[in-house]
């Protein structure tokens, strides 16, 4: 007799392995302009999520792209200019 546990455990297993893109960390590529998810641009710029939002309410650092359905991106260029005159 198979218990629900195992029922559900061999479920999942038999269901593909996929990865959203997003989860994938792909970058977005619109218009020739490549844009980062916020974690990216955290990356991007030695920082941490959080504190990237801070910097982006305070205009510390370039603003995001709004995408429709929610999406904020961050142009990779503008980050890479922000770097530069930072040094």
């Amino acid at each position: 007799m198979v218990t629900r546990d195992r029922a559900y455990s061999e479920l999942l297993d038999s269901r593909p392995k996929t990865a959203r893109p997003a989860a994938a960390g792909i970058t977005t590529d619109i218009g020739g302009a490549e844009l980062l998810r916020d974690a990216e641009a955290a990356r991007f710029l030695g920082v941490g999520v959080r504190t990237l939002w801070k910097m982006a309410s305070g205009g510390s650092v370039p603003k995001p792209v709004h995408l429709p359905g929610r999406i904020t991106r961050w142009r990779r260029s503008e980050l890479a200019a922000f770097v530069e005159q930072l040094v």
